[in-house]
């Protein structure tokens, strides 16, 4: 890759409101944004340089800056088209958010006083909700950008440059951050879940009804349908969902290849897995000890 080439990427990274870093399977640094420097030694106190002095942060999702703000800490593990792999350490401000929900908080302590305490609570949880997709919808653009990222290096560095990279997930990251689309909220909310899994080809199986507006399953099945895809090779996903008009149960499986050895939760999962338990639900993880089949299975309430 030239130079310019190189100051090109360093720019674009650098110019991202969020911090990034990319790490080898060493867990050397190779690439960090300018956001994630000053971000990491504003709270640590020192420069970055390796994976295992993120893994703190990691641990804790959300960490407080000097100056108050909060950041949420992500790792993902990117694998680009030549197999290499890399470890993808995002860092989203959720200020707002964490404010928001400290007020919260003080704000339910005080309706325990009052009769109306049920109904203020509902308006409250239903303004948490909204700031949860907001955040969930800049982690997934971070990640499309993480992806593009890397795609774009490896791109760069091919002797054979003759057929494009494909810049659409660049584009539609940097319109959704300056607010030019917005999800359709009219959409059938299986229809756009259908929609999303079918451009990394995979195509989703549902027995049962999707529970309305479920956010958390609809996390759960699109983070099962891209590690299916990603790790397995899978092209079909199922979905098996009990419920009544409590609480639902609901089976993910996929036709993909068989799991050798134990499962590892990446940040993924884990993140999947506080949001399930933070809400009052169980998530199991497990594999079939003969056929070797992947099942994730959530309950929680509807």
């Amino acid at each position: 890759m030239s130079r310019f080439m190189r100051n090109v990427v360093k720019e674009a990274l650098d110019n991202l409101p969020s911090g990034i870093c990319f790490f080898d399977t060493n867990s050397v640094l190779r690439l960090c944004n300018y956001r994630m420097y000053s971000l990491f030694y504003n709270i640590a106190g020192k420069d970055l340089q390796a994976l295992s002095e993120m893994r703190d942060f990691l641990e804790r999702g959300t960490v407080l800056a000097q100056d108050g703000s909060a950041w949420y800490f992500r790792e993902e593990q990117i694998i680009t088209a030549d197999k290499k792999e890399y470890t993808q350490v995002t860092a989203v401000d959720v200020t707002k958010l964490y404010q928001r929900q400290n007020e919260l908080r003080r704000e339910n302590l005080a309706l325990s006083e009052y009769g109306e305490r049920m109904k203020a609570l509902s308006n409250d949880m239903l303004a948490l909700i909204r700031n949860e997709e907001m955040l969930d919808m800049k982690m997934r653009v971070h990640y499309d950008i993480g992806r593009s990222v890397i795609a774009t290096r490896m791109y760069l560095q091919q002797s054979d440059q003759a057929q494009k990279p494909d810049l659409t997930v660049w584009k539609n990251a940097v319109r959704l951050l300056k607010h030019e689309i917005k999800p359709n909220e009219k959409t059938n909310a299986v229809a756009r879940l259908r929609s999303e899994v079918k451009s990394i080809g995979v195509n989703i199986h549902i027995e049962g009804e999707l529970p309305e507006n479920n956010e958390l399953l609809t996390a759960a099945i699109r983070e099962c349908a891209t590690n299916a895809a990603r790790y397995a090779e899978a092209r079909d996903l199922y979905v098996k969902i009990k419920k009544d008009d409590q609480c639902f149960t609901a089976s993910i499986t996929n036709s993909g290849l068989p799991v050798k050895g134990e499962i590892s939760e990446g940040g993924g999962l884990t993140s999947l897995r506080h949001r399930v338990e933070n809400g009052g639900g169980k998530m199991t993880v497990k594999t079939d000890p003969i056929s070797g089949a992947f099942e994730l299975t959530i309950e929680s309430r509807v």
